[in-house]
């Protein structure tokens, strides 16, 4: 089947090179380091960063299923994708959830 992606570890492109997925480790580095210059206390800190890694991982299956999808419906929307808005969106979606980690520990703490 050529032209197909296959969802392993690598992404069979239309002229049968292989490129290895990207498995989200620029964004956990990104995530290490907000929590490790984040006001929280040690506890608060491991636990949000357990959970950020797991959100990581999360965030980046649903990426690669949206290349799948969009490339399995267009063609050509699978490198703009690829390439500028999912790892866009990836980062994004990772701050989002930084600064949602930030604001609920900061609230939790104020209230007690």
């Amino acid at each position: 089947m050529t032209g197909a992606i296959e969802l392993r570890w690598h992404i069979l492109r239309n002229d049968g090179s292989q490129q290895c997925l990207r498995t989200g480790r620029k964004r956990r580095g990104l995530l290490c380091a907000a929590f490790a210059v984040a006001p929280l206390t040690w506890r608060s800190r491991l636990l949000g960063l357990l959970a950020g890694i797991a959100v990581v991982f999360a965030i980046n299956q649903a990426r690669i299923l949206l290349l799948f999808y969009a490339y399995r419906a267009d063609h050509t929307l699978f490198d703009p994708l690829h390439a500028l808005v999912t790892p866009i969106a990836v980062v994004l979606l990772v701050a989002a959830y930084f600064y949602a980690w930030l604001f609920l520990t900061q609230r939790h703490v104020q209230s007690t």
